[in-house]
């Protein structure tokens, strides 16, 4: 009989770890994206590129798929 009650409470013990687990990643979940949000909500609307003189560094631009 106490071999059963163990395994029952070790099994509640993992079920209790792992819902903690869930909800720890939920609230960085939302942490994240609440910050990402703000990161686009200060971005401007127009960004200018900064421009590129022929022959510098970035100005071609080769890709193959």
């Amino acid at each position: 009989m106490d071999g059963i009650l163990s395994s029952y409470m070790g099994m509640q013990a993992q079920q209790l770890q792992q819902a903690v687990s869930m909800s720890v990643l939920n609230m960085a979940m939302g942490s994240q994206s609440q910050v990402m949000e703000d990161m686009l909500a200060n971005i401007p609307e127009t960004v200018q590129p900064v421009p590129v003189a022929p022959g510098e560094l970035g100005f071609n631009l080769d890709i193959y798929a």
